[in-house]
This record gives C-alpha cells, sequence and structure tokens, in this order.
C-alpha cells in the first residue's frame, strides 16, 4: 500500500507542476464568469446558461487525451519507464495514475460546481432548489470526458509512442465525441447500429433541443447516466487489456493475469450496462421526444373519421382509483374504475376510449378475469359471465402517451383532456388538418365529473403535481371531469391571486404576461359581444407539441394550461388576441366534429380578429393570393378572396361587425358552407350584399 501511495501523491506533485494543467482550472472560472455575465445581461435562464458552459467539454477531452498521453511519454522519454518496470510494486503503477487523475477530476469538479452554485446563487435563481439536475449534468458530461479522455490518452501512449499517430488518434477521438459527428451521420445512407454507436460514443450533448428543453429541464436520465457510466468501462476495459498484452517481458505472469482478468471483468459489467444506455431516441435517432410522438401519431390519424362524441350515457364511470408508476419511458399503472349502468338490459361489452399508446395487460370486472380488444383507441372489455351488478373494472396498463401526454426517461406529462386511462364511449382522440403538420387534438373528458383517488408508486427524482389536491405526498384524490399527472423540473409559486406550477425562473417573468392576457380575454369578449370567458387561478406549464395559436393556451375548467416552449422565448403571444380567440372562445364551444368541420373558417376569423384588433399582418391576403384552379374547391382560400374583395369596399364598422356576426354564425348554426356569404349580406343590410358576396 505505501508503494501505491507514493505513486499517487508522485503524480498529484507532477499536476502541480505542471503549467498547461494549472492554466487550464485558472481559465476554467474566468470563462464560466464570462458566460454568466453574458447570458444573465441576455436575460436567458440559468439552464440554458449551464448547456452553454458545455464548450468546456471539449476542453476536457483535449485536456484529459493529452495528459493521458504525458503520462506514459514523459516516463518513456526520460528513460524512466525501464526502471520503473524494474521497481517493487510497479504493478500498481497504472491503477495509481488513474486514481490520481481520478481524484484530480473530482477536485476540478466539485471546484466548478461551487462557482456556477455562487454564480446561479447571486442571481437568485430557483434553480438553487434543483441544483442537483445540474451537478449531475457536469459530473457526467464534464467528469466522463475529461477521465475517458485520459485513459484513451493512456492506451494510446502505450500501443504507439510515434507522434504523429498519437496526434491522428486524438484527432479522430475528439471529433467522434463531439456534436460534429451527429450532424454528419445524418446526411449519409449508412447502417442503422453504425449511427447508434457513433452517437453512443458523442460526449458532448448530441443536440441542444434534446438536451434542453422548456419542460423537462436538463435532460439528465438513467440513459444518459448509463452511457456515461459504460463509456468509461469501455476505456478502462482497452487500458487493462494493453496493459496486459503489451511488453509482457516486463511483467510478471501474475501482473498481466491480474490485468487480463480486470479488464474481462469490466469487459461483462461494460456488456451488462450497454443495453440500458439508449434509449428511444437513440434508436431511432429522433431528435426529439416530441418529433418522435408527434411523427407515430400523424399517420396514425391521418386515417381517422371525426364522429360526434359517442359518450356512453348508459355507463358511467362515477369513480377512479389509480396507482401508477414511472418506469424509464413509459407508464405503467392499475386502475379501478366503478362504473354504474343506467340501462336495464345489460351490455354485451363495455366500450372505451383509450389512447393506442397504451397497452392492456390484463383485466378484470368484480375480480373474474375478462376478455378485451384495442383497435386503435377503442378498448372493448367482455362482460364477465356472472351477473355484474355493480361493475368495478380493475386494469393493468403500460405504454406512453404521445405527443398529448408526453413520458420522457426524467419526466411525464398526463394532460387531464386526453384519454390516458379508459374513458367510456368511443371517441375521437385527434384528426390531422391538411394546414397543419401535427395532429389537431380534440379535448376528451368525461361527460360528468368523477371522483379520483391517485397515488404515484415510483419516487421520481421531482415533484408531482395534479389538478386534484394533494392529501399527502405523492397522493392525490378529489372530483374532477379529467386527471392530469406531471412530475419535471417544476416549482409551485404564488403571484397575486394566481397558483403557478413552472420550471425555475419563471413565475416571476409571468406576471405583465398573465396580467395582459386577462385584459386581453375581457377586450375581446367586448368585441365578440359575449360574456367574459372565465380565467382559473390555477396555471400550469406543460410541454410543447405545437406553437400554433389554437395550441399556445389550453383552458381547463380549474387551470390554465400554457405552451412551454411559447413561455421560453415568446410570451408576448400568451395575450396575443388570436390565441385569446382560439382559447377562451372557439376550441371549448365546439365539439370535435365541429371543430374539424369549422377550422377553416375559424382560421380566416382569426386573421380578420388578429389584423383588426391586433395589428397583425394576417395571412388573409396570403390566402387568397393562393386562390387559384388548384384549389378553388378549398373554401379557405375562396373565401378569403371573398374577404378581402368585401373589405376594399367596407368600412371599420362593418368589418367589426362582420367579426361579431360570423363569430355567432358559426356557433348557432350547424349549416357554415356560405356562412361568410351570408353574414356579409346580413352586414350590408336589406340583404344587400358587397360585389364580393354575389359571386
Amino acid at each position: 500500500m505505501g508503494i501505491w501511495l507514493a505513486i499517487f501523491y508522485n503524480e498529484l506533485r507532477y499536476y502541480r507542476r505542471n503549467w498547461l494543467l494549472l492554466g487550464g482550472i485558472a481559465c476554467t472560472p474566468l470563462y464560466l464568469l464570462w458566460g454568466f455575465l453574458q447570458f444573465m445581461n441576455d436575460g436567458i435562464e440559468v439552464a440554458s446558461y449551464i448547456m452553454a458552459t458545455g464548450y468546456l467539454i471539449l476542453a476536457c477531452l483535449l485536456i484529459g487525451y493529452i495528459f493521458g498521453i504525458m503520462s506514459i511519454d514523459d516516463e518513456r522519454k526520460s528513460k524512466m519507464d525501464q526502471y520503473l518496470l524494474a521497481l517493487p510494486g510497479d504493478r500498481f503503477r497504472i491503477t495509481a495514475k488513474l486514481c490520481a487523475w481520478f481524484f484530480f477530476c473530482l477536485v476540478y469538479l466539485l471546484f466548478c460546481n461551487l462557482i456556477i452554485f455562487l454564480f446561479i446563487s447571486f442571481a437568485k435563481s430557483d434553480f438553487v432548489y434543483n441544483y442537483g439536475e445540474i451537478f449531475l449534468y457536469i459530473v457526467c458530461y464534464w467528469g466522463t470526458a475529461l477521465f475517458g479522455a485520459y485513459v484513451i490518452g493512456m492506451t494510446v501512449s502505450l500501443i504507439s509512442s510515434t507522434r504523429w499517430i498519437q496526434i491522428v488518434v486524438g484527432i479522430i477521438v475528439w471529433f467522434l465525441s463531439t456534436t460534429f459527428i451527429s450532424g454528419w451521420v445524418k446526411g449519409y445512407e449508412i447502417p442503422e447500429f453504425v449511427k447508434t454507436g457513433l452517437n453512443w460514443f458523442v460526449r458532448t450533448e448530441r443536440e441542444m433541443n434534446v438536451m434542453l428543453n422548456e419542460f423537462t429541464g436538463i435532460l439528465i436520465s438513467s440513459f444518459i447516466i448509463s452511457k456515461h457510466v459504460s463509456f468509461i468501462l469501455f476505456t478502462l476495459c482497452l487500458l487493462f487489456l494493453v496493459v496486459a498484452v503489451k511488453n509482457p517481458r516486463y511483467y510478471s505472469t501474475g501482473s498481466r493475469i491480474k490485468y487480463l482478468s480486470a479488464g474481462f471483468i469490466i469487459l461483462l459489467c461494460f456488456f451488462l450496462v450497454l443495453p440500458h444506455s439508449f434509449s428511444v431516441l437513440d434508436k431511432t435517432l429522433a431528435s426529439s421526444y416530441v418529433n418522435l410522438r408527434i411523427n407515430e401519431d400523424r399517420p396514425f390519424y391521418e386515417q381517422s373519421i371525426v364522429t360526434e362524441k359517442q359518450f356512453n350515457q348508459e355507463l358511467i364511470a362515477n369513480r377512479y382509483d389509480i396507482r401508477l408508476k414511472h418506469k424509464g419511458e413509459t407508464i405503467d399503472y392499475e386502475a379501478t374504475i366503478d362504473l354504474e349502468t343506467t340501462s336495464e338490459k345489460e351490455p354485451d361489452a363495455y366500450v372505451f376510449t383509450l389512447y393506442h399508446g397504451f397497452e392492456v395487460l390484463k383485466a378484470t370486472i368484480n375480480d373474474e378475469v375478462v376478455n378485451w380488444s384495442q383497435n386503435g383507441d377503442e378498448l372493448i372489455v367482455q362482460k364477465p359471465s356472472s351477473k355484474t351488478s355493480p361493475i368495478q373494472l380493475r386494469i393493468q396498463v403500460s405504454g406512453q402517451g404521445g405527443a398529448k401526454s408526453l413520458v420522457t426517461d426524467n419526466s411525464f406529462y398526463l394532460a387531464e383532456d386526453f384519454p390516458w386511462y379508459p374513458i367510456p364511449g368511443k371517441q375521437t382522440i385527434a384528426f390531422v388538418s391538411p394546414y397543419f403538420f401535427e395532429p389537431q387534438y380534440i379535448s376528451t373528458m368525461l361527460p360528468q365529473a368523477a371522483e379520483f383517488n391517485v397515488e404515484v408508486l415510483s419516487s421520481p427524482r421531482q415533484a408531482v403535481f395534479s389538478n386534484l389536491s394533494e392529501i399527502k405526498n405523492h397522493k392525490f384524490e378529489g372530483k374532477a371531469h379529467g386527471l392530469m399527472l406531471a412530475s419535471s423540473n417544476l416549482l409551485k409559486s404564488y403571484i397575486d391571486e394566481n397558483e403557478i406550477v413552472a420550471p425555475p425562473d419563471l413565475p416571476d417573468q409571468l406576471d405583465v404576461s398573465i396580467r395582459k392576457m386577462r385584459e386581453t380575454v375581457d377586450q375581446l369578449a367586448n368585441w365578440l359581444d359575449v360574456e367574459p370567458a372565465h380565467i382559473p387561478q390555477k396555471i400550469m406549464l406543460a410541454p410543447s407539441y405545437s406553437t400554433w395559436k389554437q395550441d399556445i393556451i389550453q383552458l381547463m375548467p380549474e387551470t390554465i394550461i400554457f405552451n412551454s416552449e411559447t413561455v421560453f422565448r415568446q410570451q408576448s403571444r400568451l395575450y396575443n388576441v388570436e390565441v385569446i380567440f382560439y382559447s377562451y372562445y372557439w376550441k371549448n364551444k365546439l365539439t370535435g366534429q365541429q371543430y374539424q368541420e369549422k377550422m377553416r373558417d375559424s382560421i380566416l376569423l382569426s386573421e380578420l380578429i388578429g389584423e383588426q384588433y391586433g395589428g397583425y399582418s394576417s395571412l388573409l391576403k396570403d390566402f387568397s393570393d393562393q386562390y387559384t384552379e388548384f384549389n378553388e374547391q378549398d373554401s379557405l382560400y375562396v373565401n378569403a378572396n371573398r374577404i378581402i374583395e368585401w373589405m376594399g369596399t367596407a368600412t371599420q364598422d362593418e368589418i367589426q361587425r362582420l367579426i361579431k356576426v360570423v363569430y355567432h354564425n358559426l356557433l348557432e348554426n350547424e349549416i357554415h358552407d356560405d356562412v361568410w356569404e351570408k353574414s356579409m349580406k346580413e352586414v350590408s343590410g336589406n340583404g344587400t350584399a358587397h360585389t364580393a358576396t354575389n359571386k
């Protein structure tokens, strides 16, 4: 042990005398301070600042590799390597070097964490309460880059003392370890397993929009941790095997067997950890969880036909007891549903709506196992052989909720108006519009409020939030038309009368936007000649699957759901008059079928409202210009052309009255093919239409 410690301390003294290492340490706080001042002056939140410091990873890769080379080469150049090999305890030399460098990495990472923590505290950021995520990020990315590159450098130096070979290998390793390789492999047709392997080798963030999300924060998950652990195991395995087979005449047989055995043990550990290092993003090479789920949902809902909601009035859900676990990128839960039938004749089967991303594993009614089938978003449960009164359905379910109810490895958001649990009746969840890439999700909730009792059994790193009342840690209950559960980098705060659940630092920025949003809601009610919409005092941020106007704000019975990407990047859109129109005065007034049928009219009406009251440059002119023989059958372009011509002779008062008339006609009349023409005639008075209406 004394020999090992002597080698260990000698390595530390070598670090202390090295100007390159000391210079790197001295430059670190200066770089972090410069970045802190730059980003704080620009008003960018802390998570973005941490991700931007990722350039230090590139420096860590370079310094680690150079020191790994120097660790072996300096002894070789001074002719000390053969003397050291002849000394007692030389078999400890490699492990002592590794431990000395590991100790240096540990001290350096603690030093960096302390500096960043002080900067964040000085900025009075709420991220100090969730600093564990930042600590893990620095350890995983900076630490493994610094230590792993050192091990690779030692290995390369043991294999070859030729300088140009070391330089070429270093450039290749550095290139493969950076995000450049992620962008490069996308442009070439190479086998998927090669792409996956190259992405695994990357030490920096693969893509910024993957690693940093407005809702989930910095992506530090079990997959990420396993990926970095497997990388360290891989480099150590290579080093030990090379030490065992390189220059065997200098090592005793016993020492070589020990290094060889250690190498194979580490190799076994590597293969055990490696399968857990690939998330669904790595396997599919998707740019983000949201994009992956949208690309899965779009082809599915392209085939769907929106029909009127078919709530099974003969089957009512009175109570849900749900026990839920968040496991990796899936949600597992067991739900016990108390059902009531109002029909004297018992149905042959019970029909529910359940998102197709969830798979039913087992179903029982009154403790009797029953058959079931899933066809898309439809779940059919066969009735048991025994008499069923009352009806208690218990099901075990596993899966993920698509883009609307996003589940990642480090977070989940299960939407209140989405059937991630069975809802009685057959309903259409979403449809694909020719005007938007993202599926248009339809609010799907229970027709009558039910009692909910929910417990999250797993232990997520972050707190769990719900639209229900929390009775104890991760336990919720209450009566509602739908259930929302969320766990991510979120904090609850209060501003005036509003309760806000949002990522750190955001609530204080939302104060002005919320006040302006309320003013716009009242103003628009006056412009549309309706009662002002109810504005809940609970506000929640949800993962962004779309930034179109109709998806920025979702109005729930007791909660307002804000689009997280909009809040981060374009808060002014929260009080955009077109966004307010969709959120408070349109989507919640229609059924799913009506919303789809009147989508063209709502697009035109929102653009007209934005141009008239918001002072925005609308798309009406663009739609009108596209009115050609190729789309003359599309009422969007036909009516846009008609509106533009009509507005050429109309007064401001007539345009404002047209907005009111069209809005009320769309809500009150089922027939809407000629709503614009009829409304123009109504505004003109005495049945006299403007020129455009006579076409």
